[in-house]
């Protein structure tokens, strides 16, 4: 039921926070970062994730 992104074939890696998902074969030309098995984030989450994280931090007394 999820497609791999690039190739369309089954999807076996797939983003936490988007439809974005590879197969096994496409994750290793890939910016995707594992954070659990085969479940991570893709490199537009990542940067939108690692921008609120510099924000928190930046924000907390």
């Amino acid at each position: 039921w999820h497609l791999c992104s690039i190739c369309r074939k089954a999807a076996h890696f797939m983003c936490y926070t988007c439809t974005y998902s590879l197969c096994k074969r496409c994750i290793k030309e890939a910016d995707f970062f594992c954070v659990r098995s085969n479940k991570g984030l893709c490199s537009n989450c990542m940067r939108l994730v690692t921008l609120i994280e510099d924000k928190d931090a930046r924000t907390e007394p």
